[in-house]
């Protein structure tokens, strides 16, 4: 698994700048996100009783969608760029969501403790972040 890692620095709930680490799997049509301070992790709606995506994952996408990741999906609009591509949040709370087909799933970083890293990695999660949530836990 060969993956690009880099930073974003975005605006948290508090409105103070924080940085989330992104690690891009072009293989596997995967970006792995670990946002401790939910800059760009999925917010919880309580009208529609749900996550969702926040506004700052889409101004997090839309930075990304201009550098040279994905080349060959840049033309693509940004909502079938989006749908084009699994996101996988390490964020607060122990959590893992997964944002793929605009489905938005939810797990506990605790079913993940046991797995070896050939495991995680043939569920599409990236080993480092997974371990890093885990020993929050």
């Amino acid at each position: 698994m060969q993956l690009s890692e880099l930073e974003y620095k975005g605006l948290n709930l508090f409105d103070e700048v924080s940085t989330v680490e992104i690690a891009i799997d072009e293989q596997r049509n995967v970006i792995h996100i670990f946002d401790k301070n939910q800059v760009v992790e999925p917010a919880y709606n309580f009208r529609i009783k749900a996550f969702e995506l926040s506004d700052g994952f889409y101004t997090f996408v839309e930075v990304l969608k201009t550098k040279c990741f994905f080349v060959h999906k840049r033309d693509l609009p940004l909502t079938d760029w989006i749908e084009s591509l699994t996101f996988q949040f390490y964020s607060s709370k122990e959590k893992i969501k997964t944002y793929a087909k605009k489905t938005l799933s939810n797990q506990n970083v605790t079913k993940y403790v046991h797995c070896k890293e050939d495991e995680l990695i043939e569920n599409k999660l990236y080993p480092k972040y997974v371990k890093r949530l885990e020993q929050d836990v």
